[in-house]
């Protein structure tokens, strides 16, 4: 190769260089404006954004929503408030802007200007309405007003309730409306007035009558409480219905004056019947307790009699009663529903309205008194291979009803050898029930016969103890 033609090649090499060199300079050049133009437009994104804030009031409304603090939280964000007034919404302007934006609540915001940058974007969640031209936002306003509020199309205050608390003073066992009131208040209810009266006086007299008031104590409250919306969601399970904009609600849990009746309706008389012989028989106080934690019942007077006492021998032969301990409630007992409802497992209704209890072996050892003897009511599942429960404790003298179930998907039965007890082989799904005085003191063990059922674990203990 000569030298000429290595210096052409020299020359082009060096000239494709240039080239190069021009052409990187070129794309740092753009890559550097691009650059700078992306640093220019992350400064100004993060420059505070300009707004405007007008604040649209109703001067004559002291105890409505206040939004002076969704003012404050907007300038805590990253904003710059170049100004800020109040209108009232009477004045021209408040008018123009309530149209132009279908406002519909007030007190509110108004905000414009820079209301589309990063810096705020975010703060225009589900409680703000926004306006947006051709794709940008322009203008958000405050819509999640909550009540009492103006209603700017009217004029005219919502959400301030008036209520009235009608009862009957003489009645201090009587139902209390005061958590009805009290969820009011949890619920930020505003009362415009708010007052408690005797049903005897002559103002709820006229409200009774007015309003058709059946029972007190009830609550006379105005349709403003359905501008809160937890309580409007469940207000139709009140079935009650407006009139004059008002609702009468009454209580529906007892004890209440029936004023059809003039009568208290829900205060109960109940009589705990009992033997005093028996020592191991269920404690008969039980009753109380089950009758006010477990159906609400308000016993009004209460008292415990003897089967061997002159009451109580009246008791046994009015009612024929066959077992004891029990109890028996008054007629009063009827408006407890929930009462009502599970009474038939247990008991029933004499002619003369006296709720009576037939089944006390449900709470636990009873005396038969036409068979003389204390019967302890127990039942036993067999599983596989197992007892439930796998120990049973009772007193020495007692009659065991034993209910002995097979619960299990191959046959089982019961046996208690010392005793003399053994249950038939039971089927799946069957059950037996047996009887046998607990006629030795001391523990004992039960299981199943049933070859190898003992050895896999089929077997408990009984324990009677002396009274």
């Amino acid at each position: 190769m000569g030298n000429k033609t290595l210096d052409i090649i020299l020359y082009i090499f060096i000239a494709l260089a240039v080239v190069l060199s021009v052409v990187n300079f070129s794309l740092i050049s753009a890559r550097s404006e691009k650059v700078k133009e992306a640093v220019l437009l992350a400064e100004k994104e993060n420059k505070p954004a300009k707004l405007e804030l007008i604040k649209i009031i109703s001067s004559s409304c002291q105890d409505c929503f206040d939004i002076n603090p969704v003012i404050e939280t907007l300038k805590k964000a990253n904003v710059n408030v170049t100004s800020e007034k109040t209108i009232d919404f009477s004045s021209q302007e408040a008018k123009q802007l309530i149209s132009q934006y279908n406002i519909e609540k007030l007190p509110t915001v108004v905000v414009l200007g820079e209301v589309n940058k990063s810096s705020v974007v975010n703060l225009w969640n589900q409680n703000w309405y926004v306006e947006m031209a051709d794709g940008t936002q322009v203008l958000a306003v405050y819509s999640a007003v909550a009540p009492p509020y103006v209603d700017a199309a009217s004029g005219d205050f919502r959400g301030l309730v008036a209520l009235t608390h009608i009862l009957d003073e003489s009645c201090p066992d009587c139902a209390d409306l005061m958590q009805v009131i009290s969820f009011f208040k949890q619920q930020n209810v505003k009362f415009s007035s708010e007052k408690t009266i005797d049903y005897t006086s002559q103002e709820a007299k006229d409200l009774i009558a007015k309003f058709e008031v059946q029972k007190v104590p009830a609550l006379i409250i105005s349709k403003d409480i359905l501008d809160y919306p937890a309580i409007s969601q469940v207000w139709d399970q009140l079935n009650t219905s407006e009139k004059q904009g008002f609702y009468a609600l009454h209580t529906t849990v007892p004890p209440y004056r029936d004023l059809a009746t003039n009568k208290i309706e829900g205060l109960v008389t109940v009589i705990y019947l009992n033997d005093s012989t028996c020592a191991s028989c269920y404690d008969v106080q039980i009753n109380r307790q089950i009758l006010e934690r477990n159906f609400g019942v308000v016993i009004a007077n209460e008292t415990t009699d003897d089967i061997n006492s002159e009451n109580g021998r009246s008791l046994v032969k009015q009612y024929n009663i066959t077992k004891v301990p029990i109890m028996l409630a008054s007629p009063d007992a009827s408006v407890y529903a929930a009462f009502t409802e599970i009474w038939q497992q247990v008991g029933n209704v004499a002619k003369d309205g006296w709720y009576v209890m037939r089944k006390p072996e449900v709470l636990g050892t009873y005396k038969d008194l036409a068979k003389g003897i204390v019967v302890n009511e127990v039942t036993v599942y067999a599983g596989e291979f197992e007892f439930q429960p796998n120990a049973i404790e009772v007193k020495k003298g007692e009659t065991v009803r034993l209910t002995f179930i097979n619960a299990g998907t191959v046959e089982h039965d019961f046996v208690i050898d010392e005793l003399n007890v053994r249950t038939k082989r039971l089927q799946p799904r069957t059950l037996e029930t047996i009887e046998f005085v607990a006629d030795k003191s001391g523990a004992f063990s039960f299981y199943c016969s049933v070859e190898g059922h003992r050895q896999q674990g089929m077997e408990g203990s009984i324990t009677i103890s002396q009274v």
